[in-house]
């Protein structure tokens, strides 16, 4: 599979996932996509939006990384 095309789905997956976790925890979208910390429902709800990317979407955790621009460290954390 090409590089760029992997990058835009692995981009809409993460989205899609930001958004679910989003409504689950009624919070704003924006909120869970945003670059900093931001409160603390939107942290929880940026880790459930990662562990939802790797485990019902099958991205492994340095896509996951890549997608949600955040260190694969953080992500392997948000999983365990």
């Amino acid at each position: 599979m090409a590089a760029p095309f992997r990058f835009a789905r692995d981009k809409a997956a993460a989205r899609l996932a930001m958004h679910m976790a989003a409504y689950a925890c009624q919070i704003e979208p924006a909120e869970v996509e945003a670059h900093t910390r931001g409160s603390a429902a939107a942290a929880a709800a940026r880790r459930l939006a990662m562990y939802l990317a790797h485990v019902a979407m099958k991205m492994s955790l340095a896509r996951v990384a890549i997608a949600f621009e955040r260190d694969r460290s953080t992500v392997g954390h948000a999983c365990r």
